[in-house]
């Protein structure tokens, strides 16, 4: 009888007879509940309990894990069709609780993601079903979310077979292929660069015309755990709102979240939903930091913990997206029949090769991080030396993955020395990408070399030209947390002191400040929110604002 197992702490105060938990003379349920083991998260942030609830005269038993916090708020599970004689039942169902878990030992470990989790002094790999881990005797528990969904879907090909296939592919020299393995290389080490400080501050945007392959290409290399029913797992469309591909990608950590088919929407307004959408996640993923969303009357959003690959028809049209991605043009790079054969014919090469690549990854990460703060300081100590580049932002892109693709050359070197000629493929291709990636960017910088007005906002800021008021007061300007809050008329008046042109107007300053995602915009989509005061303000962002000029803005009286 499970009950004789109670403390004697728990059995002086209850009394459990005939399948009905009791207090005194006051029946409280007929279920009770026993803490089998505290777990904890490898962040620290989060304490789970492992709890059976023992059910009825038969005690039948249930198992369940959750967050220690969200005990009290647990429904029961389905099936145990359990009454609750009174609602304080709840709040004694936690008394017995505690009450139990003074004798329980420390927690042991448990992972509710998948990805790199650093336990006791070492880095192991979640991939669902399976740990990569240096110590194979290190006791880790797994959610059985992750446990039963994720799995990578390798084939059972030698490992000697693999690697050498994966070799045959790199020297078919198809500049997109080599560039999403070198990608998806970054992407799997996505946490290990982070612990050295070097964040991938970038995401992968493949751009082509409908027919170009471009979901070919993203699926087989970065579509690595089954669903069970056939279809991609870390793959969404941007049929859904921000808020659900959000919630879909915080599932995901140290791989490659394929957002699928950024293409025209069936009208205008669907067109620019989508645009926002792709522009909020490329500033979010390459800023590194969180960027909340009103989902309901709820606001979530945390920063991404995966690497995103955007498909997309149509190129990006602002430099400063630019600069956060690495372009791949399938129109000018399309895929021959080779290497679509190639696909076709080794469709599980990738997802094999990533299990073959943790598993030498998990046991030599710290040899991982040396390199890559080695192959950092390097660059940074030639960097400074050298007259700087027009886009140090692409350069420090490409140097992270001329870093990945060095890891990636001493991989294969330990399986086969001579690698030479892969090297220099990718090399190749890094070097191409980035000519194609800077001028790109020169492109659009000459389309607003005639003037700038993102950098005059930002000068008539700092020189105090605009005249800001407190906001209390209302008046033609004034800055509130971290915004300028600016009447239209009065922002063209100042603007029109610097700028040379005739055919400028608010309707082109609105439609500016609106592409460039400077704006905050009231409920109606309209460019302008109304404040208390009754009168029409631009809402500008002042963080975006610096990170559009890469200036310093003075918000201080």
């Amino acid at each position: 009888m499970a009950w004789g197992d109670m403390p004697e702490s728990v059995r002086k105060r209850y009394t459990w007879e005939n399948g009905i938990l009791s207090l005194g003379r006051t029946m409280i349920s007929d279920y009770y509940v026993r803490p089998v083991q505290r777990l904890l998260s490898p962040s620290g942030e989060k304490e789970y309990l492992e709890i059976q609830y023992v059910v009825g005269e038969e005690e039948t038993v249930y198992t369940l894990i959750m967050e220690t916090d969200a005990f009290t708020s647990m429904e029961l599970p389905m099936g145990m069709m359990c009454n609750d004689y009174k609602r304080s039942s709840r709040g004694e169902l936690l008394i017995l609780l505690k009450m139990q878990m003074r004798q329980l030992p420390a927690p042991d470990w448990y992972i509710d993601s998948v990805g790199w989790h650093f336990i006791e002094n070492q880095w192991i790999y979640c991939a669902g079903n399976e740990i990569f881990s240096p110590d194979p005797q290190l006791a880790v528990n797994i959610s059985q979310d992750i446990y039963g969904k994720f799995q990578i879907r390798y084939d059972d090909t030698a490992p000697e077979e693999i690697l050498e296939s994966m070799q045959s592919l790199i020297r078919l020299n198809c500049i997109p292929a080599n560039l999403c393995l070198v990608y998806l290389v970054t992407g799997l080490l996505r946490s290990l660069f982070f612990s050295v400080d070097i964040p991938p501050r970038f995401l992968l945007y493949i751009s082509g015309s409908t027919g170009t392959y471009k979901t070919t290409i993203a699926k087989y290399f970065f579509d690595i755990y089954s669903r069970g029913d056939g279809t991609s797992f870390a793959s969404e469309d941007f049929t859904s709102s921000e808020a659900a591909l959000q919630s879909r990608i915080q599932e995901f950590r140290d791989c490659v979240f394929i957002l699928d088919d950024l293409s025209p929407g069936v009208n205008s307004r669907e067109t620019m939903r989508k645009q926002n959408v792709a522009n909020n996640f490329i500033r979010t993923a390459a800023n590194c930091e969180k960027r909340l969303i009103k989902s309901g009357n709820r606001v979530q959003g945390e920063g991404f913990a995966c690497s995103i690959a955007i498909t997309a028809e149509n190129i990006l049209e602002l430099e400063s997206l630019v600069n956060r991605t690495l372009l791949i043009d399938m129109d000018k790079y399309p895929l021959n029949q080779e290497t679509l054969g190639f696909f076709l014919h080794y469709p599980s090469l990738v997802p094999s090769f990533v299990r073959i690549f943790l598993m030498w990854a998990a046991e030599n990460t710290e040899l991982i991080c040396r390199s890559i703060r080695l192959f950092w300081d390097n660059y940074r100590e030639n960097s400074e030396s050298e007259t700087p580049p027009d886009h140090p932002r692409l350069r420090d892109t490409m140097n992270i993955l001329s870093i990945s693709t060095q890891i990636l050359i001493y991989f294969f070197e330990l399986y086969n020395p001579k690698v030479k000629e892969m090297a220099d493929c990718f090399v190749e291709a890094l070097d191409v990408v980035q000519k194609d990636e800077e001028h790109v960017l020169r492109g659009l910088h000459s389309q607003t070399v005639k003037y700038d007005i993102s950098r005059e906002i930002v000068n008539l800021v700092n020189t105090r030209q605009i005249m800001q008021t407190m906001p209390a007061f209302g008046g033609e300007a004034y800055i509130h947390k971290e915004y300028l809050y600016i009447q239209p008329k009065y922002l063209l008046e100042q603007l029109e002191k610097v700028i040379n042109d005739e055919e400028f107007s608010v309707h082109k300053l609105s439609s500016y400040l609106g592409k460039k995602g400077l704006l905050v915009k009231d409920n109606s989509r309209d460019y302008t929110k109304k404040n208390s005061n009754g009168k029409r303000y631009y809402q500008i962002d002042l963080k975006r604002l610096e990170e559009e000029t890469n200036m310093y803005l003075m918000t201080e009286p």
